[in-house]
């Protein structure tokens, strides 16, 4: 059997990270907030994964999260958002060698219409999205592993950002860290991810090297 590849989506397949910031700068202008993130190097260094922490760090309250989030959750057309350079190419290389996986905490249906858009469905074997677990990382990782009997030994988990990386950790895989995507080296290294790429042309080397 294969060794398996489990990856995130958004930050490491999809570059949707500028299209969410300008969602959280609209929320920001729209309550009277300050919105300290003046670009994508910014926003690597200031979103948080748990969600709720960029709007109180904002200043928002409680009432006003809510509303906020009517804004933000509004349905994302990923048929706009691109992908990474190359990396349709880099997953069908990858794909010759390896079990190609997905765990995310996008829906369903939007990875997997977004895939068919660029002709690379076919390159996964399944895909765990986040429409029944929200934003529970961990366990949707966790449904990847159940589905295909998968030993951590035999996997590693590609994400950007420090939640992918930890909730890995707890499902006892080896993890590789993505710079380009959502969160920055400094803040992969924080908390402790080893494996690290800057762009999406290092993936091939770093997962042999990982799953040698």
């Amino acid at each position: 059997m294969k060794k398996v590849i489990i990856f995130d989506f958004d930050g490491v397949i999809a570059d949707s990270a500028p299209f969410y910031s300008e969602r959280y700068r609209q929320s920001a202008q729209a309550f009277g907030k300050k919105f300290p993130v003046n670009d994508i190097e910014d926003f690597k260094n200031w979103y948080d994964s748990a969600w709720e922490n960029n709007y109180k760090n904002l200043g928002f309250t409680d009432e006003e999260i809510e509303k906020a989030m009517l804004n933000v959750r509004k349905p994302a057309d990923y048929s706009q958002i691109p992908l990474f350079k190359n990396i349709k190419e880099i997953l069908t290389k990858l794909s010759e060698k390896y079990t190609l996986t997905i765990a995310s905490c996008t829906a369903h249906a939007k990875i997997q219409s977004k895939l068919e858009q660029e002709n690379i469905a076919g390159l996964f074997s399944f895909i765990s999205g986040g429409d029944n677990h929200g934003s529970d990382k961990q366990e949707i990782i966790a449904i990847v592993m159940r589905e295909l009997n998968i030993s951590p030994s035999d996997a590693v988990m590609i994400g950007d950002t420090e939640m992918d990386i930890i909730c890995a950790v707890k499902n006892n895989l080896r993890a590789i860290g993505t710079s380009y995507g959502w969160n920055s080296r400094k803040r992969l290294e924080k908390i402790g991810c080893k494996n690290i790429i800057d762009t999406p042309d290092e993936l091939p080397e770093m997962v042999d090297k990982v799953l040698s």
